[in-house]
């Protein structure tokens, strides 16, 4: 079934870096501690249930809104880890632009509660990447037999691998476990020898080799291990789902992406031209992208290599019991991991409008014939180091071409698809969609084919005119205005406080000139914060979150 214009589900994802302020009388131990802080203010503004961990396998809880905020623990330590932010189900990007608004002042203002300062970026001091995630429901398979076929195939293959990783990172657990002993024994030996010297380095040696849990008590924060054990652990499982996930890789980017992946690649490798937020390297040289450094391959997995295309989320059903049928639905939620998280509403816009149109247009069959670069990945990396726009990537049977170009490219294919909309005067499935929703759907594909286009020309003839409007533009302008020649330190604080959230943020205070152009009503996101998008599947999990959140039920993607 082909979709009428921006009529499929999508959502956002967003990591937020923490931080608390130079002299905050507020003490945080921990990312888990303010996690845990959040998410109870949160719970005293609005209903809210505790996320189902047999579904989910994280912690996390979702809202009345129908959303959901996570805490993505980093191992060994669980106390260590990100926030994250999941809007609900959307139907159509300012549907989900205005959800992710939302959820951008819900949780700034549960963190502020407790001192806390939230980041809303991709890339920290050190380099390490995280931040946005675009989730779109495309078409996997079709109705016919071959399809099915291939895909049981693929889950049975993928079964079989997953039960065997299992049985092996069981068995590697339980062998360092009864190594137990032999390490506290070792750590005897070490401090008989005068090793540990004073009380700090006997803690720290104790941790090492047996683990603060059994110095401190287990409080279900840290496992009960020691860090070497931890840290070889992680080692060995990592190895051992190497193949798993090769064979994953293998055997799913085509039944799960289809030719989706090449179709979409050249416009991701050229997106960030208005969709970047800008970034400050260690040598202080300024990128378009937060984290387009990252990527290694268009479809990556990001345990081994961040790509365009995330398929960490495949893993999850095949791992699960409850999930395992998953693979098997015709229509997947594939996730896009090469976006930044905006600040400017229009860039946010336009990043989410014009990937949904560019897919709708790819399953109309606009793109048969698509456009192709050579080495997508690389061609990003060119870009992104470019802030003149004049470096070009090879477009087959085309030529060099300017990432402007490529997506003008993109940008008359969409056009044609459009027009080809408004000449059959109906959706391709009519049944799907009443008049109403049609006509606003296609309104918003006109708004954002205008918006496009115009960002398009102003980057050829006058980037400037876009500051208030894209992200890597407007901090550009602010690191002339403000350190023109400051220091590297001075330059990349103005390049992380760009991005906190609330009003000592430098871009919120930005915000207060006439620059920003705002294309969202304040009540939308007023009501966003209390209500769930209408005619979303959220609808459903929010009114059963309201019902139910005070006799502790419990809630999911699914409920």
């Amino acid at each position: 079934m082909t979709l009428p214009p921006l009529g499929r589900l999508l959502g956002l994802e967003t990591e937020y870096a923490l931080r608390t302020p130079d002299g905050s009388e507020v003490q945080i131990e921990s990312q888990r501690d303010a996690y845990n802080a959040i998410s109870a203010q949160l719970r005293s503004t609005l209903p809210c249930a505790d996320a189902d961990l047999t579904y989910s396998g994280k912690v996390g809880i979702f809202l009345a809104t129908g959303g959901a905020v996570w805490f993505e623990s980093l191992l060994p330590s669980l106390n260590t880890g990100l926030i994250e932010g999941a809007t609900p189900e959307c139907v159509g990007p300012r549907q989900a632009i205005v959800c992710q608004r939302a959820q951008d002042r819900l949780l700034c203002q549960a963190a502020a509660a407790h001192g806390i300062d939230l980041l809303k970026n991709d890339c920290d001091a050190q380099d390490h990447a995280y931040g946005a995630q675009e989730n779109f429901e495309i078409e996997v398979f079709s109705a016919s037999r071959s399809d099915h076929w291939a895909g049981q195939v693929v889950v049975f293959l993928l079964a079989v691998l997953a039960l065997v990783t299992q049985l092996l990172a069981v068995g590697v657990l339980l062998l360092l476990l009864l190594t137990l002993p032999l390490t506290a024994l070792i750590y005897r030996c070490l401090s008989a020898l005068g090793r540990y010297r004073d009380d700090r380095s006997r803690r720290a040696g104790f941790d090492f080799w047996i683990g603060r849990s059994w110095r401190e008590g287990w409080n279900g924060a840290d496992i009960p291990i020691g860090g070497w054990a931890a840290r070889l652990i992680l080692g060995v499982i990592v190895t051992l789902v190497m193949p798993l996930s090769l064979a994953m890789w293998l055997l799913v980017l085509p039944t799960r992406l289809g030719s989706m992946h090449r179709k979409l690649a050249p416009f991701l490798a050229t997106r960030l031209i208005f969709a970047g937020a800008g970034r400050l390297d260690r040598r202080g040289r300024f990128h378009l992208s937060d984290k387009a450094f990252s990527k290694r391959l268009v479809a990556g997995i990001p345990e081994y290599a961040h790509g365009f295309f995330s398929l960490g989320q495949v893993l999850k059903p095949v791992l699960s019991i409850v999930r395992a049928g998953e693979i098997l639905n015709s229509r997947q939620r594939v996730q896009i991991a090469v976006g930044d998280s905006n600040l400017c509403e229009e860039a946010e816009y336009l990043r989410v409008g014009t990937t949904a149109l560019v897919i709708d247009a790819i399953e109309a069959g606009y793109f048969d014939d698509p456009i192709r670069i050579r080495r997508p990945v690389a061609a990003l990396k060119r870009f992104d180091r470019d802030p003149t726009l004049q470096a070009t990537a090879q477009v087959v049977e085309e030529g060099p071409r300017t990432a402007i170009e490529i997506q003008r490219m993109f940008w008359k294919r969409c056009r044609r698809y459009l027009d080809d909309v408004h000449q059959m005067g109906k959706p391709t499935d009519a049944a799907a969609d009443v008049p109403d929703q049609r006509k606003t759907r296609v309104t918003e594909a006109e708004d954002i084919l205008r918006r496009w286009d115009d960002v398009l020309s102003r980057l050829r003839q006058d980037p400037e005119s876009l500051i208030g409007r894209v992200d890597w533009v407007t901090k550009q302008f602010l690191l002339q205005q403000t350190e023109p020649h400051g220091s590297a330190a001075a330059r990349k604080k103005i390049d992380l406080k760009y991005h906190q959230l609330g009003p000592e943020g430098y871009f919120s205070k930005f915000a207060q000139t006439d620059y920003p152009v705002r294309i969202l009503c304040p009540d939308e996101i007023e009501r966003a914060m209390r209500m769930p998008p209408p005619d979303s599947p959220a609808c459903r999990r929010a009114a059963r979150i309201r019902e139910f959140s005070r006799t502790g039920g419990k809630a999911s993607w699914k409920t």
